[in-house]
C-alpha cells in the first residue's frame, strides 16, 4: 500500500477484513493539514479498490484522536477546490474509534 505523510493503514490480523487507518501526525495533536485533505480521499480509494478490505476503523497514533483543522491549513483551502470530496467512501464502510481528545468545528 502507498506510504503517506499523516496516515498509516494496518492490517493488524493477517486475513482480517477489517483495516485500521490512523491519524498519523501527533507532534500537531493529529490536526488536520493540507497533506491530510490531499491523502486521505487517496487513501480511501486504496482501501475501497482492495478487496481483503471491508470495514476500515478510523482512530489515531497517541493520545489525541483529533484537534481538528490545522489553522495554517485553512486559509489555503478553497471553497472551490477541483478535489474529490473526501467524504465519499465508496462501497466500504468506515467506523470511527477514538478516545480522549476530538475536536471540530461546523
Amino acid at each position: 500500500m502507498e506510504k503517506f505523510k499523516t496516515l498509516e493503514i494496518l492490517q493488524k490480523t493477517p486475513n482480517s477484513r477489517v483495516f485500521h487507518l490512523y491519524l498519523n501526525r501527533p507532534s500537531h495533536r493529529n490536526a488536520l493539514s493540507r497533506d491530510f485533505f490531499s491523502e486521505f480521499p487517496k487513501a480511501l480509494a486504496s482501501l475501497d479498490q482492495n478487496p481483503n478490505v471491508n470495514i476500515v476503523v478510523l482512530s489515531s497514533i497517541k493520545n489525541h484522536f483529533c484537534a481538528g483543522i490545522d489553522l495554517g491549513t485553512l486559509d489555503s483551502i478553497s471553497k472551490n477546490s477541483d478535489s474529490d470530496d473526501p467524504r465519499r467512501g465508496g462501497g466500504i464502510d468506515i467506523v470511527t474509534a477514538y478516545d480522549r481528545y476530538c475536536f471540530g468545528f461546523c
